[in-house]
Formats: structure tokens, C-alpha cells, sequence
């Protein structure tokens, strides 16, 4: 393996790890720019290799969005308008990542969603 391919497994082990790209970028001695595009390139590679590094990248961002949600929560309920809007956000982005987007939709007529939403109008 060149030094290359080895550096560059080196930066996606950091990155799976949970390293942020300034923190890479110092371990391996680059920018964090080109951190960003060994990040990018290794996980576009094919195959079975790249449906486990992503879902890899997806745990690692998982992780982190719920960390910065859990720290802003507490703040967000007390008032503070930033703290909520920082938590809006993370949740629409959760809810754009899994595919839940239109969960928050009208049910559709005729469905059982949509009895529940009209029993509980009247309650």
C-alpha cells in the first residue's frame, strides 16, 4: 500500500473514530480541507466497502447531532430562542437523514390516520 492509500485509511479510521477534520488534519499533517475530500472520496468508493463506511459516517454523525441536541434541550425549554432554534434545525435534519420528512404531513383521507386526527379534534 502506498503512502498515500495508508494515510488515507489512516484519516477515515480518525474520521469513523469520531475525530472532527481540524482534529485529523493535525494527526496526519494536512489541511482540513483535504481531510474533507479523503473523507468524501473513501466513503464514494463502491461496493460493500462503502455501504459500511457510510453507515459508519452515519453513526458518527448520529452521535454527534444528538450530543449538540442534549446540550441545547435543557437551554431550549428554559426560553432561550437560539438553543430552540439550534434543536428546529437538528430535528429537521434527523428527520431529512431517516426519511420522516412528511410523517408531519395532513393523513391522507380516508385513512386511519386521518379518523385518529379527526377523534382527536373532537376530544
Amino acid at each position: 500500500m502506498s503512502d498515500d492509500a495508508d494515510r488515507d485509511q489512516r484519516v477515515l479510521q480518525l474520521f469513523i473514530a469520531g475525530a472532527t477534520y481540524s482534529q485529523i488534519a493535525a494527526a496526519v499533517e494536512m489541511e482540513s480541507t483535504q481531510v474533507h475530500d479523503v473523507v468524501c472520496r473513501e466513503l464514494s468508493s463502491s461496493g460493500d466497502r462503502r455501504s459500511v463506511l457510510s453507515n459508519e459516517a452515519v453513526a458518527v454523525y448520529q452521535e454527534r447531532s444528538e450530543a449538540l441536541f442534549r446540550a441545547h434541550w435543557a437551554p431550549a425549554l428554559r426560553g432561550d430562542h437560539k438553543s430552540a432554534e439550534i434543536c428546529r434545525k437538528i430535528l429537521e435534519q434527523q428527520s431529512r437523514l431517516f426519511g420522516s420528512q412528511d410523517l408531519a404531513a395532513a393523513p391522507k383521507k380516508g385513512t386511519a390516520l386521518d379518523e385518529l386526527a379527526a377523534r382527536r379534534a373532537k376530544a
